[in-house]
């Protein structure tokens, strides 16, 4: 008669660490020093063992951490669209415009503003070249 194999089980220690290599590759961490400094730059403790409410909240702030830096990339590109040098400029062309000098706007009047500057420097070419055509 063949033997049975006995079926191998995991110990609580592989399964807790199994949980944890899935959760810091979800925050996008590969080792766990790693794991320890941006639990403690964002103000959770560095402990390794961890509830799942928890783990919960610090994806929730991964998460809120990459919506911030795409919004900034988002802004960033908007600037440079509009060619000015920096955000503190954005504000002040803004403000020139009649615009809202705020920095979180929608895709849409993004959209407005820089058919505005199209508008802008359309208006300045053609003046230029009357001025021109004039002599």
């Amino acid at each position: 008669m063949a033997k049975r194999k006995k079926s191998r089980r995991r110990g609580a220690a592989a399964r807790a660490n199994a949980e944890l290599g899935a959760h810091m590759a979800s925050l996008g961490l590969e080792a766990i020093e790693a794991y320890k400094v941006w639990c403690r730059q964002h103000g959770f403790s560095a402990a390794l063992s961890k509830t799942w409410q928890e783990r919960r909240q610090e994806r929730a702030a991964h998460q809120r951490d990459q919506q911030a830096a795409q919004a900034e990339k988002a802004l960033r590109q908007h600037v440079a669209q509009l060619g000015l040098d920096g955000v503190a400029a954005y504000q002040t062309w803004c403000r020139q415009q009649g615009l809202g000098d705020a920095i979180h706007k929608s895709d849409v009047q993004r959209s407005k503003e820089l058919k505005l500057h199209q508008q802008i420097q359309s208006t300045q070419a053609l003046h230029k070249g009357r001025k021109h055509s004039r002599r």
